[in-house]
């Protein structure tokens, strides 16, 4: 009960009602004095209300136990309709910070539940002096704003902006201290203790949890510029692939000239230039791998070759003379390379034996791959039987 907070000091000799003083909340806000000859009260009259130094709404209190107080002797008050909530209060002359007794003004505007009460007893305002002694405990008061807070992620973190309220019956401001760590720049849930300490080592404690968020437009803004970022990449990588194809086909193209060139060097090259027999078209001997490649044939399985052109152009050429051509190979056919032609004489699994011109300038007789030799890729093999 808020009455046994109330007590009085000395005699109370004088009648409350010449301490509390009301005005008819509908009229004038002029003061209307009880009738006697003597309205006047001495402190040890006044009542003395006590609160705590750690109550987290001081005036709320002393507003409610001196409407409590009055409604004892006053009669037109009635207490069980008489709404605290709404009920308003001006407390003059009050430190909360300083203990002891403080002499104290209360004004307050009644409110009441029930709206049909008559009109001559609604809305009460009433003065009433009180003295409000003001304790402490032994350890230091510490208040928080609130005990839970939202803060933008990338603004900077102060615990001291959310201290309400701290004090210590000595004088000395407590010494306040943080622990916690708070990730400004990470959304989530942080845990921060503030712990008042004062001089002879007492101490209060409290929570505040600490929600760190990334607003919504700065959310959005990020996400564009990832999405920016990302088709950047795609476009890079794009352009990537196109100049490497590019390169590729150039590379091919200037192969392919290469070769062109070096069978044209070989066809042109002087009247006198070897060749073997059977009237071998090509010039150049055993330094031209076509060269080669024909007079193994003629040599090997009496066969004399058309003119095929180039060596990557024999497979094409090929059909279109009548000759068939596969990708098995056989012994006494023709291989076609990307840019090489050779005679095969023998085959042993995945790997042919084969005659050639032109490695590395001159005759030469090896084993490889019935799909390549490494450096040049197969194109297929012309069958001459």
């Amino acid at each position: 009960m808020l009455n046994k907070k109330l007590k009085r000091i000395g005699s109370f000799m004088v009648s409350l009602a010449t301490a509390c003083v009301f005005a008819v909340a509908n009229s004038a806000p002029s003061i209307v004095r009880a009738a006697g000859n003597d309205t006047s009260t001495t402190i040890a009259d006044l009542p003395l209300i006590e609160v705590s130094m750690e109550d987290s709404n001081p005036k709320e209190t002393i507003k409610n136990l001196v409407i409590q107080n009055c409604a004892q002797y006053d009669k037109n008050i009635d207490i069980n309709n008489v709404d605290f909530t709404k009920s308003t209060a001006e407390i003059s002359d009050f430190d909360r910070t300083v203990s002891g007794i403080q002499s104290v003004t209360a004004k307050i505007n009644l409110v009441y539940r029930n709206k049909n009460i008559s009109n001559d007893s609604v809305g009460y305002s009433l003065v009433q002096n009180v003295m409000v002694k003001v304790e402490q405990s032994g350890a230091p008061i510490l208040r928080l704003k609130s005990n839970r807070v939202v803060v933008n992620n990338g603004d900077k973190w102060n615990p001291a902006n959310y201290v309400s309220y701290v004090n210590d019956e000595s004088g000395v401001l407590p010494v306040l201290k943080y622990s916690g760590k708070v990730d400004m720049n990470k959304d989530g849930r942080y845990k921060v203790t503030y712990m008042a300490v004062d001089v002879d080592g007492n101490s209060t404690s409290t929570t505040l949890e600490v929600i760190v968020r990334t607003p919504t437009e700065v959310k959005d803004a990020v996400e564009r510029d990832k999405k920016k970022l990302e088709e950047k990449k795609k476009e890079k990588e794009k352009k990537k692939k196109e100049l490497e194809k590019k390169r590729k086909k150039e590379e091919e193209m200037k192969q392919a000239s290469q070769d062109s060139s070096d069978d044209s060097d070989a066809e042109s090259s002087s009247p006198n230039a070897i060749r073997g027999g059977g009237n071998n078209p090509y010039g150049g001997g055993w330094s031209n791998c076509t060269f080669g490649a024909w007079q193994a044939a003629h040599d090997r399985s009496s066969v004399n070759l058309p003119n095929w052109g180039n060596a990557g152009a024999w497979i094409s050429n090929a059909r279109r003379t009548g000759y068939a051509t596969g990708s098995a190979p056989r012994a006494g056919s023709i291989v076609v390379y990307s840019h090489h032609v050779a005679y095969v004489t023998e085959v042993s699994g995945d790997r042919v034996h084969i005659v050639e011109g032109n490695f590395n300038g001159h005759y030469n007789e090896r084993w490889v791959s019935r799909y390549g030799t490494g450096t040049q890729s197969l194109r297929g093999y012309i069958y001459l039987k």
